[in-house]
Formats: structure tokens, sequence, C-alpha cells
């Protein structure tokens, strides 16, 4: 739609792309940046945050704080694009620790997936030092699961931590850590390449920018 309203230029984000998508066609001649998205073939610019790279840093952070035993919790289950990235960095985080003891489960990035993960897991009795999230809505949904429904304390009984840092992760209700995302970053260089395109050059750029750790109180 926006090709055909002759728009000069376009700045698409990750959630505006689902995982089953055709990549948009390299023909189309609106200049084009993808936001939090990238292909390993790019057909066009792209600014995304350091997905390995943050969560390979929590992994080491949560380890380094005395988890022994983690769960994964991906979004492969999502219409949205899962980010594979997040997943890798993390087991690999574990692994430089030479710790290998990582159950995973997939969710959807919505807060009922991390409740509906959350019964399962804590039905067994048992669970694991930390749970990693992939999106921080299905760590809410598993932090007052564990909390409200199993009487299991944060942080002193269990540790959660999350990729994004939504706004709702620093309110006196969760007081997520988080992988923070360097959004104001993202943004401005989504822009400058978008104005380089509109200028005529045309080269393929895929830029990676450094998330940070958002330390609060959910993690031991």
């Amino acid at each position: 739609k926006l090709v055909e309203y002759r728009v000069d230029g376009i700045i698409a984000t990750a959630a505006a792309i689902s995982n089953t998508a055709q990549p948009l066609s390299s023909e189309i001649a609106t200049p084009l940046v993808l936001v939090n998205i990238y292909s390993q073939a790019p057909f066009c610019s792209s600014v995304t945050s350091d997905n390995y790279a943050g969560s390979f840093q929590m992994a080491s952070y949560l380890y380094e704080r005395g988890c022994r035993s983690f769960t994964y919790i991906s979004a492969e289950k999502s219409r949205y694009y899962d980010i594979p990235d997040r997943k890798r960095g993390f087991l690999d985080g574990l692994a430089a620790k030479g710790c290998a003891n990582c159950l995973q489960f997939a969710g959807d990035y919505s807060y009922q997936s991390g409740k509906a993960i959350a019964q399962e897991l804590f039905s067994r009795g048992s669970w694991p030092d930390c749970i990693f999230c992939s999106g921080s809505r299905m760590a809410y949904g598993i932090m007052d699961t564990a909390r409200l429904q199993f009487h299991i304390s944060i942080p002193d009984q269990l540790s959660v931590a999350a990729y994004d840092d939504l706004i709702a992760s620093d309110t006196d209700s969760y007081q997520l850590t988080s992988v923070q995302q360097p959004s104001d970053d993202l943004a401005k260089t989504a822009i400058r390449l978008l104005l380089q395109q509109m200028e005529g050059n045309h080269s393929i750029e895929t830029i990676f920018a450094s998330p940070t750790l958002s330390i609060r109180n959910s993690v031991r």
C-alpha cells in the first residue's frame, strides 16, 4: 500500500513483518530501511539491536549472580518474527560459563503464553534457578503466576529476566531485569540510512546497535 501511495521512503519495524511473510521485493524502487529485523542475504539496509550480544551478556550476568539451572522461553509460536539470535546468544553465554542446564519452551510474546508456560513448568513441583524470556510480556505472565498461584518468591526462590525493557518492567509490580534496546540509536540510524538512500546512496548496510542491561530486583 505504501508503494502504491508513492511515498518517498519506508521505515518498517519488526512487529510489522510476520514470520510467514515473504521478504519485500528488492525490485521496489522506494527506499526501504528495516528496524530490528535483518536478513542473512540483505535486500535493503537495516539497523537492529545486537540480540546475540544482549542475550550473551545477560546469560553471563545471571550465572555470576549464582544461577545454575535455566529455562529459556522463545517466541516461536508468535505470528510475528521470532528472533533466533536471542536464544543462540543466551545458550552460547551459558556454554561459555560451562553451563548446559537449560530447558526450553516456546511462547508467542504474550502475557497469556507466559502464564501458560509457568503453569506447566511449576506444576511439576520444581523449577529452575532462573527463567529468561525473549520478550518482557511473557516474563510478566510468569512472575504473576509464580507469585499468585504457586506462591513462589521472586527473586528469593526464582530469578526472572527478559529481553525488551518495556515500560512496565520498571514498575513496582515487576522490577524486571531486562536487556534494554538502544531505541534512540536505532531510530536515528534508521533515519540516517533512509535519507542516504533518498539522496541516491543505494549501498546496503546492516548495522548492529549495542544493547545494555537494566538491572532491577527480579534477579537474586
